[in-house]
């Protein structure tokens, strides 16, 4: 009789519990990342649409640490890169690689050393670095476009 009343609890758990905190569970979670998630979307969408003016490196760094969630590190690579917004020099040149040379040695040892853009080091993945690489290249790029023509 008792296995019986346990089965039947067992499966009234099963079928109504789990369903009712499950649906009430995500829900509330998904509110709680929205919140966390909508002020940095609110800054990207202000920051992308008025982004016209050249940057220099510092002001690319500061950029990126101004935003704490690594897609939207990588949607600001992109966005400069595609844009054509950091400006060309021998420093932004060096500054990247080593920037891309500290994301290296991150993403094998996981071993933090100090850089100009922790933040970005310290959430980096392979799509940022592929970006990076991107990024360097259309500079060096540029540079080279510049001593041609001169």
């Amino acid at each position: 009789m008792e296995s019986t009343n346990f089965i039947s609890y067992t499966r009234y758990r099963i079928f109504v519990v789990l369903p009712f905190v499950l649906f009430t569970a995500l829900p509330l979670i998904a509110i709680i990342y929205s919140v966390k998630v909508l002020p940095e979307w609110l800054k990207w969408q202000r920051w992308s649409k008025s982004s016209q003016k050249s940057l220099t490196r510092h002001e690319f760094y500061t950029l990126i640490n101004t935003f704490r969630y690594r897609s939207y590190h990588l949607r600001v690579i992109k966005h400069v890169r595609k844009c054509y917004l950091l400006i060309a020099t021998k420093e932004t040149e060096a500054s990247l690689k080593k920037l891309a040379l500290e994301l290296e040695i991150y993403l094998r040892s996981k071993k933090r050393i100090a850089s100009e853009c922790p933040i970005l080091v310290g959430l980096a993945n392979y799509e940022i670095l592929d970006e990076i690489y991107l990024l360097l290249e259309d500079i060096r790029s540029s540079l080279h476009e510049g001593t041609i023509s001169a």
